[in-house]
């Protein structure tokens, strides 16, 4: 067995010294060769003095891209460079993950196992805006968002992510075809400092998994605006039969009420056009998103060179 565990990193080095040292003790107890990733997403802060890689493969992005392409880049670079690998595990670099639960996702015969949200230690602000972020996207796709990156995938699940892209990493392991399988694991709290995800990048990560999902959300703006347009033609022949047959007289607020329903079924419209457009720039998206010039050579303590690319595993 081969394994690699893909650590995206953005000014936790802190915390990955703690969770770099927990991660070896819990690999030193599964089968078969295991090695860390840390994909630094251009963090601006030193590494810490404390800070010693050993067994620790890191490459660094020449520029920020955010979180969830820091994952993409991770995987893009594991199938270069190590492609027979064998189970790949994506945990965040903050601690909130526990290594504890890696037996539990690696004995599992799935190609996909999540290890699924239990108890969270977010203030009740986060908390109140992530359940109406999960029931929004629920109303939308039809799936229950209870994971977040902690999440184990086979070699086949690897390639095709590689190859496709993607603009959120759970939502995309969501739509896998394949097998999946969910474990409850309670999240720890932050090894080193508050998180730095507040209402705006929550809003913004929630935007990202449903433009994963955008078939699902141009269905829905599409039927939203089907049913106002109905109410605007209802609208519209009530007071054509009441005025010109019934020869009643149309109360004022009808006109009005007529006016804002179409402008909003001309929101809804537009929304929808856009949502083809954005589906259009996610699949670019992919295609883009598999430069290899976003990636430094990869780093560790002693600076050994790269590892053949035909190789297996080699720490």
């Amino acid at each position: 067995m081969t394994g690699v565990i893909i650590l995206p990193n953005y000014n936790d080095w802190r915390s990955l010294v703690v969770l770099t040292e927990e991660l070896k003790e819990v690999l030193n107890t599964l089968p078969g060769q295991w090695l860390m990733l840390v994909v630094d997403d251009a963090s601006p802060s030193p590494r810490p003095s404390e800070w010693r890689p050993s067994g620790v493969h890191s490459i660094r992005l020449v520029a920020n891209q955010g979180h969830q392409a820091a994952i993409f880049f991770g995987l893009a670079w594991v199938r270069e460079h190590w492609p027979d690998v064998e189970h790949v595990v994506v945990m965040d670099a903050d601690g909130e993950d526990d290594p504890q639960a890696l037996p539990l996702l690696v004995q599992r015969e799935e190609d996909v196992v999540f290890a699924q949200r239990g108890q969270r230690h977010e203030n009740w602000k986060f908390q109140v805006g992530y359940r109406l972020y999960k029931i929004l996207f629920r109303m939308v796709t039809g799936k229950r968002m209870a994971v977040g990156n902690f999440a184990m995938l086979r070699g086949n699940v690897l390639h095709a992510l590689s190859d496709a892209g993607f603009a959120h990493f759970g939502a995309a392991l969501l739509n896998w075809t394949g097998s999946k399988a969910y474990v409850t694991v309670n999240r720890r709290p932050r090894i080193d400092g508050q998180s730095s995800m507040n209402a705006q990048k929550l809003m913004y990560h929630g935007l990202r998994s449903l433009v994963e999902n955008m078939e699902s959300l141009v269905h829905w703006m599409l039927r939203m605006f089907v049913g106002v347009m109905l109410v605007v033609a209802t609208l519209g022949s009530y007071a054509l039969v009441s005025k010109f047959i019934l020869r009643n007289a149309v109360p004022g607020w009808t006109s009005i009420l007529g006016v804002g329903l179409c402008v909003a079924a001309l929101v809804v419209f537009v929304g929808f056009v856009l949502g083809l457009v954005a589906l259009s720039v996610r699949w670019q998206y992919g295609l883009m998103a598999r430069r290899s010039a976003w990636i430094d050579q990869p780093l560790t303590q002693d600076g050994p060179p790269e590892p053949d690319p035909d190789s297996t595993l080699q720490p």
